[in-house]
């Protein structure tokens, strides 16, 4: 379902960039996955990062489990994204909302 989503937000993406002239949006991707690791989506998802990379597109994630998601690492790094895997005290309250926030909602060059 995760590789059918990112294959879905791959080509409307695509289509964006495509329809406007370079660097007149800035579309990007944020997952946030309440799990670990997705070894049967390998390729279909790397596929579609690669388009995300080839596209200038850059692939967050929030990874909401106790243990981190390897392939969305890689998504995010391949595409200059972020990745955060809170601690469990980040998720008491209104936390979580700020760190989305905090961390997600600048853009590129804000960012680093």
């Amino acid at each position: 379902a995760v590789a059918s989503a990112f294959a879905l937000a791959a080509c409307r993406c695509n289509s964006e960039v495509s329809a406007k002239k370079k660097g007149a949006v800035a579309p990007r991707v944020l997952c946030i996955a309440p799990f670990d690791d997705l070894p049967g989506q390998y390729v279909a998802m790397m596929n579609s990062i690669f388009s995300f990379q080839k596209t200038g597109v850059l692939v967050d994630a929030c990874v909401l489990c106790d243990k981190d998601c390897r392939l969305l690492q890689q998504a995010a790094d391949i595409t200059h994204g972020a990745y955060w895997r809170p601690e469990p005290k980040d998720l008491q309250g209104n936390a979580l909302v700020q760190y989305l926030i905090t961390v997600f909602l600048s853009d590129k060059g804000t960012r680093f």
